[in-house]
């Protein structure tokens, strides 16, 4: 990072190269949400679209994935619950399991 990326972390964000470099310690070095490191890119300031307020730093995919569910916990929520689920209501539905191809392959050897 250098003096453009200061300049605009603070005129975007209001934090500054320092402010980031405690966030991403005080985070453990990583993405907030995965942990992600920081090999190849800085990690984003992650932010409210609403009021502003800085929520952390994220890594690339943590953040699209954020904004691709439009920033709305009740999404974010039903996904999570769509994952923890595992199809269950899939088989209820169907009045029996349902497995992809490849996952039949793999076990019935």
């Amino acid at each position: 990072m250098d003096i453009r990326d200061n300049a605009r972390l603070k005129r975007k964000y209001g934090v500054d190269l320092a402010d980031h470099a405690t966030l991403l310690a005080a985070q453990g070095g990583g993405c907030y949400i995965c942990g992600g490191g920081t090999t190849r890119r800085r990690l984003f300031v992650d932010h409210n679209h609403k009021n502003g307020n800085v929520r952390g730093l994220l890594c690339g995919r943590c953040n699209n994935g954020l904004g691709l569910f439009r920033d709305k916990l009740e999404l974010v929520r039903k996904a999570a619950d769509y994952l923890e689920n595992d199809g269950a209501w899939v088989a209820s539905a169907l009045g029996k399991p349902s497995y992809t191809r490849q996952y039949r392959r793999l076990t019935e050897t």
